[in-house]
Formats: structure tokens, sequence, C-alpha cells
């Protein structure tokens, strides 16, 4: 069984962890222990704000913070943290029974929330939801890193033929906005289709939409009207 971390900096391990931020220290060693039954690592971030900040991208675990100092902040921090596509699903420990706070947290992005007196089955339940929930978020922004890099070695023309075969334009359509043949367009969708490693339009918008965060050269011409 794993020990339980105290420290400031983020975990650099391969292990999962949790990044605890309680307050109430009686709380807190509760929730540890029951981490450390979950073998997971226990890690102690400044705030919310400080982890954002240094926290490492690839970060496997969670966050688990207490619902009052969320809400204090007016759930600002944790919507920062989604702004920032953190893969870290935040947790609540809380021993609030408002609606509309649960509500509030949820839109801010709060992956689950619990009683601070809740069953150990039901912990486990959260804590092995949140880690399946980071698991998923790892690979969408390893997937998005990797098309990001692809994406940035296309030409020019290249990244005009891809916009416009996501956006469903035809063979014919793109030649004429492109003001080339048929057979250039088709010669560069070969080209370009070998270059991401995809086979067809729809793998390629899914590509790009993969990357949303990065701007591809804009196509210079517009469709022709029909």
């Amino acid at each position: 069984m794993p020990g339980v971390l105290t420290n400031t900096e983020p975990s650099r391990l391969g292990n999962p962890t949790c990044f605890m931020m309680l307050r109430n220290r009686q709380l807190f060693d509760c929730f540890a222990r029951r981490c450390a039954c979950s073998s997971l690592l226990v890690e102690v971030p400044g705030s919310i704000a400080e982890f954002a900040e240094k926290g490492p991208a690839s970060a496997s675990g969670l966050i688990m913070l207490d619902f009052e100092t969320a809400a204090e902040a007016n759930f600002l921090s944790l919507k920062n943290l989604k702004a920032d596509e953190n893969p870290l699903p935040v947790v609540l420990v809380t021993t609030q029974r408002s609606v509309r706070g649960h509500r509030n947290a949820y839109q801010a992005g709060v992956h689950d929330i619990f009683a601070q007196d809740c069953p150990l089955s039901l912990f486990f339940e959260v804590i092995e939801s949140a880690l399946a929930e980071n698991e998923r978020r790892r690979k969408s922004l390893e997937m998005r890193t990797r098309a990001i890099a692809k994406i940035d070695r296309l030409s020019p023309t290249q990244a005009r033929v891809a916009n416009r075969l996501a956006d469903g334009a035809t063979l014919a359509e793109i030649a004429n906005a492109e003001g080339v043949t048929v057979q250039s367009v088709s010669r560069y969708r070969r080209q370009l289709f070998e270059q991401l490693g995809v086979t067809s339009a729809v793998a390629t918008y899914k590509l790009l939409k993969s990357s949303r965060n990065r701007k591809l050269a804009e196509p210079t011409l517009a469709y022709p009207q029909v």
C-alpha cells in the first residue's frame, strides 16, 4: 500500500494521485487514509490556481476539493481548470444540500459531489469514476497533441484542401476554388491523407476537430455559388 505524500509540488510519478485541497484537517486525514486504500498517492497543492499553472498536463488522478472553498470563489478556478483542458476531474466533498449550489458546481465542470460522511462504498465508486474520466481526458489530449503535430507539418495548400474536405466540398468544388484541375486536387488529397495518416474526408474532419484550438490557413478563394 503506498504511503501518503504531502507536498506542494505536482506529482511527476506515474501513480494515480489525489491532489487534495481540504481545509478541515480531520477531514483531510480521513480521506487521505481512504485514498491510500484506493492505491492513490496524495499531494497537497497550495491552491487550484497554483496547480493550474504548475500541474503536469499528463497528470494521472483527480482533484479533491471541499465544496465551500470552491463556492467562495464562485467556482471560477474550476472553470479556469476546465478551460485549460486539465485532465484531472474535480470531485467535491460537501456538507451542503443546496440544489442550486450543486448545479453551479456541475456547470463549472465538477465531475462529482459526495457528502463528507458518505459510505466507503460510495467513496470508492466516485474515485473509480473519476479515474476513468481522467483516463478518457488524457487519451483525448494525447490525440489532440498528435493531431496538432501532423497539422503543423502541412503546406498552405494542403491546409486549405484539408479545410475544404472537412467542410464536405467535392473534388470539383475544391479544384474550382483553388484554380487547379480535379486531377491535381486528387493528388493533393492522396498526399494529404498519407501525411495525416487518414483514409477519408470524415477522418480528416475528426482530426481537425481534435486540434480545434489550432487555426489552419484560411482558404483564399470562396466556394462557387450553387
